[in-house]
């Protein structure tokens, strides 16, 4: 299999020796735990923005006045009433895609992880 990187510099090529099949096999309950708790994590914050009209901005001044990543998973949870996955999800996604999240983009993921769910 290849695999093609992008870097600043340009296009690398990178042939891997990876059988997925058993990557899949050997992984198979992580990877269904991870697929769950990102639908959590989408469930919840689709409740949140039901709540929330101004959420972007909430979510931003709380990472702007927290001291580290801990403190702001804790402000998070505190101020949204949201588990710490969902709190560690917000930290971790772009700046971009944190200002383009909206409640129909949302509904939108949870019922592709939802019906991922289904599926298995």
């Amino acid at each position: 299999m290849k695999a093609i990187i992008k870097t600043q510099d340009g296009i690398s090529t990178l042939k891997l020796d990876i059988d997925f099949n058993q990557l899949l096999d050997d992984n198979f309950e992580e990877i269904c735990k991870a697929i769950a708790a990102r639908g959590k994590v989408f469930k919840e914050l689709i409740t949140v923005f039901e709540t929330n009209n101004e959420l972007i901005e909430t979510i931003l001044q709380i990472l702007k006045s927290s001291c580290g990543e801990e403190d702001a998973i804790m402000n998070l949870c505190k101020a949204l009433n949201i588990s710490n996955t969902t709190a560690q999800y917000l930290i971790n996604i772009r700046l971009d895609e944190l200002s383009s999240l909206n409640l129909e983009t949302l509904k939108d993921k949870y019922e592709k992880f939802r019906n991922t769910i289904n599926i298995l």
